[in-house]
């Protein structure tokens, strides 16, 4: 189980960290949708949504509802630092260099998407190219179909230790011009498809609190938070 919530990090990252035209600062809602019969011990893992939440150099990702939710707490990437925000701990897991190096790698050593030629589908009004994207995590390969708008990008995230920008998050996805607002993920070994759909787009300046460490919550390393 914690390898899968491990690719399905790496998944939200690469999803929420793609390139396209104009830089969007605002709210997303993502919803998650299981398809497949007998996924119900899946479905009580899985959130039901997600919010991610783009300002300038910042970016914060908060699922909701699900076992994973209350595991993974809100992800933020925030004018250089990336950490993650766990209520229940009163707890900040805070990436150190090699944390972050590690990522980037893991993502960059992946194959590009590929686009399909003449296959759209409209979502919120949005116009969306169909992508192709083959994700590896521990061995296994997880195969993406990724629906892209280049009506928008997410806005760039650079981290210090980096020549320029690592994409618009924590990681990237090659081969993608655009931003994501449907990604179908099928699941390793498993007769499962997880569906991330884009149900509202509000853009709008962000509160700088939706990207800031709580006072009084202890800073530990991220590492701790995988074991």
């Amino acid at each position: 189980m914690k390898k899968i919530q491990i690719a399905l990090l790496l998944c939200l990252f690469s999803t929420a960290a793609l390139q396209a035209q104009k830089a969007f600062r605002g709210t997303m809602t993502f919803t998650y949708e299981i398809s497949e019969e007998g996924a119900e011990q899946m479905k009580a893992f899985m959130p039901e949504g997600m919010v991610v939440k783009y300002g300038d150099n910042k970016m914060a990702t908060e699922m909701k509802g699900g076992m994973l939710s209350a595991m993974m707490g809100r992800i933020i990437v925030n004018a250089g630092e990336a950490y993650v925000v766990k209520d229940s701990d009163q707890a900040v897991y805070v990436m150190d260099e090699e944390d972050k190096e590690g990522a980037k790698e893991a993502v960059e050593n992946q194959p590009k998407a590929t686009k399909v030629d003449g296959e759209t589908k409209e979502i919120l009004g949005y116009t969306c190219q169909k992508y192709l994207f083959t994700m590896k995590q521990d061995g296994q390969q997880i195969e993406q179909v990724v629906w892209a708008t280049d009506a928008f990008k997410a806005p760039d995230m650079k981290l210090p230790s980096q020549q320029g920008s690592m994409g618009s998050g924590m990681l990237s996805m090659g081969g993608i011009d655009a931003m994501p607002l449907q990604v179908d993920i099928a699941m390793p070994n498993m007769p499962v498809t997880i569906v991330l759909k884009a149900t509202e787009m509000v853009e709008g300046e962000v509160p700088d609190e939706a990207f800031a460490k709580p006072d009084g919550y202890e800073e530990k390393p991220f590492s701790e938070m995988m074991k």
